[in-house]
């Protein structure tokens, strides 16, 4: 693949897809390190279940299937979906434990039901990574090659214009390298921290500090797919340039935004990435941004040159890669990264100085573009966000830079790029969230994804759940529904159906948190514009829905982890286990006795839901 000057490739497009064949889904949403470690337990659960009983459950994560993804869902996702070869799902994933037999015991052997061991190749490792001191040796790091990738595409003559006059203040300078495209190497910063802290412990991440690409591979589906759709058009490209799917994985979406605009408020486009192709069905809201279809993903966020057929002609500058969506899927936690470094200031930009001087930059610029870089991230939002180049797959052209945002920033749950993409008919729907099912002046309070789905705003404090009236452009959240309601029937469904499964009957309220909180139901699609969805799909989903169940803690025997949860679920939160289950979505930072527990949670829970999955994946009868 290309890295440094931009190279031409051939790249095939894909129309909007019809509604297609029905099929399988499963959904993980968003939520940071928490939405990570409950697919953890998800996946794990769901894994054992189809290797002990495939008739029923194998199918639910086969290669015929579909696995949504958002933010740290999206984590969970494509670690999962490219998991290497040489790594098993024995170690990546983890093994339900009865909670009567889970313990807690430093220096202990590794042991599944130890939740104060963890295997050091296991998904649940990656929240560990976001310790303080690591957060800043990874900062230290992408911002070091922010900067030498910043200066080395420099020519002598820009280097001179641009570093000249040292005496110039820096606020004004700043600007000076803001124009000179700063902003276009800065906005990687998450996309690299990313690949840093979620991918490459995982070997789906490797760094290329010494030229302006970042992942010396692509992403793509199957070797049988990259030779016929990738390598048969561009025969100068090799498998060993590509990241590819791990045999038997379900076809994974990523879910993530383009933004209409560069303001803050700016309605977002839906974007789905795939490992076979990329793009945007629907439009914005206005109309003026028009997707139309998708383009192979190694070949995303490239320069549209031509189109013949039903290929195009590109431009690609620096690879595309699995940082890339990763990134742009949980591109909300970029700029709260970025403001958690300001303690540790200036000690990263005395290592920053130290990596560019032994990386051969002139040790006068050297302090000095340490601190612009610096000044960049810290100063400017706009700058951490991340920035690509688009053009409609539907189209022919422009080339545009637009920013793209986390893909929980519009619909948080899966379900909306699922069924942009697919026609996924039967949905396992994780809500992975830090809000507990509860109630309100009489109302049944859920996460801010689920009303949107049903065209509800989130739940204001004297009014309830009040209707968006339909598709308004001035509201862009109005453009998250998907399922029809009349009168809130459909939505008040699933509230209060997560709401009595939790309390174990109706009028229990007393029992809340007792049981999993679950619903299943039948819902019918209306006509979405900027999703690409079209109406009268009937679409049946079963919610599993992250909350307290006491059926599952209240086992548990061992004396430390009683003790952990007392304290972790009390008026006042405090240690290793504070709010469980439902973790601050900032709380990215998880030690394994957090992460253990909330997956053998979540685990559990898939096991207790044997019959409603079941029941779901049941044939039709007519």
């Amino acid at each position: 693949m290309s890295n440094g000057q931009a190279k031409q490739y051939k790249a095939l497009l894909y129309p909007v897809p019809a509604v297609g064949t029905p099929g399988l889904g499963v959904c993980l949403s968003g939520g940071g390190s928490r939405a990570l470690t409950c697919a953890l337990g998800q996946l794990s659960a769901l894994t054992a279940l189809a290797k002990s009983n495939p008739g029923a459950f194998g199918a639910l994560l086969s290669p015929g299937s579909y696995l949504s993804c958002v933010s740290g869902g999206s984590w969970a996702g494509v670690n999962y979906t490219y998991l290497p070869s040489n790594l098993a799902d024995a170690n990546f994933l983890i093994s339900i434990v009865d909670p009567d037999k889970l313990f807690l015991k430093t220096g202990a052997p590794l042991n599944p039901a130890n939740m104060a061991t963890i295997d050091p190749h296991c998904l649940g490792t990656a929240p560990q990574n976001f310790a303080d001191d690591n957060v800043v040796k990874t900062v230290i790091l992408v911002l070091s090659q922010i900067a030498y990738m910043y200066f080395d595409g420099m020519d002598d003559a820009k280097k001179q214009s641009l570093f000249g006059n040292f005496g110039m203040d820096l606020d004004a300078l700043l600007a000076l390298h803001v124009q000179a495209g700063i902003a276009d190497y800065t906005s990687l910063f998450w996309i690299l921290g990313v690949g840093q802290l979620i991918l490459k412990g995982f070997g789906l991440y490797q760094s290329v500090s010494n030229q302006i690409g970042y992942a010396n591979r692509s992403l793509s589906s199957s070797l049988a797919h990259l030779k016929s759709a990738v390598i048969a058009n561009n025969p100068g490209l090799t498998p060993d340039g590509f990241y590819l799917v791990k045999d038997g994985r379900p076809n994974l979406i990523v879910n993530f935004n383009l933004k209409q605009s560069d303001a803050d408020a700016s309605p977002e486009i839906p974007v789905q990435a795939t490992p076979v192709s990329t793009g945007i069905v629907g439009q914005s809201p206005d109309g003026t941004i028009r997707g139309g279809g998708s383009v192979e993903s190694f070949a995303f966020a490239s320069q549209f040159v031509s189109k013949a057929g039903g290929s195009a002609t590109v431009g690609i500058r620096r690879d595309q890669s699995l940082c890339d969506i990763a990134g742009c899927s949980s591109a909300f936690f970029a700029d709260n990264l970025a403001q958690g470094i300001r303690p540790y200031e200036a000690t990263i930009v005395k290592e920053i100085e130290k990596v560019l001087k032994s990386l051969g930059i002139d040790p006068n610029i050297a302090p000095f573009l340490a601190r612009l870089v610096m000044m960049a991230l810290l100063d400017a939002k706009s700058f951490i966000v991340p920035r690509y180049n688009y053009w409609p797959a539907g189209g022919n052209g422009p080339n545009t830079v637009y920013e793209f945002s986390d893909g929980g920033n519009f619909d948080n749950s899966g379900i909306l790029g699922l069924l942009a993409q697919t026609g996924a008919n039967k949905i396992v729907s994780f809500i992975n969230t830090e809000t507990p099912v509860a109630k309100q002046d009489g109302y049944v309070v859920v996460d801010d994804s689920l009303p949107l789905l049903f065209g509800f705003r989130p739940y204001q404090t004297g009014k309830g759940y009040v209707s968006y009236g339909g598709f308004n452009p001035g509201d862009p959240l109005s453009y998250v529904h998907v399922f029809e309601d009349q009168n809130g029937a459909a939505f008040g469904a699933v509230r209060n159906g997560l709401y009595n499964s939790s309390c174990g009957g109706q009028n229990q309220d007393a029992n809340l948190g007792t049981h999993p909180a679950f619903y299943r139901g039948e819902f019918t699609t209306v006509d979405n514009p900027v999703a690409g969805i079209k109406a009268g799909r009937k679409v049946e989903v079963l919610f599993v829905y992250n909350n307290r169940v006491n059926a599952w803690q209240n086992r548990i025997a061992d004396p430390m982890l009683k003790m952990d949860l007392k304290l972790g679920q009390s008026a006042n939160p405090s240690g290793a286990l504070a709010h469980f289950p439902n973790y601050p979505t900032l709380s990215v930072h998880l030690v394994p006795e957090a992460v253990n527990m909330l997956a053998q949670q979540c685990g559990w829970v898939v096991n207790q839901l044997q019959g409603e999955i079941e029941a779901l994946l049941a044939p039709a009868t007519v």
